[in-house]
């Protein structure tokens, strides 16, 4: 990473990612949501700057 100056400050980002996928009409909008917020919550515990998927149809 590289960092970034913001206001005479240097900083360093690195994103992190949660995705979460379904099969068309297998689960609510919510609960693709509730996947997607686990899955990030998963990479931030992990490390930062990564990213992670998770298949709602394993959540069950």
């Amino acid at each position: 990473m590289r960092p970034v100056g913001v206001h005479h400050v240097a900083l360093e980002i690195g994103p992190s990612v949660g995705i979460s996928s379904a099969r068309l009409g297998a689960c609510s909008i919510d609960v693709l949501l509730q996947a997607a917020d686990r899955a990030l919550y998963r990479v931030k515990a992990k490390a930062r700057g990564n990213w992670a998927v998770i298949d709602t149809a394993r959540l069950n």
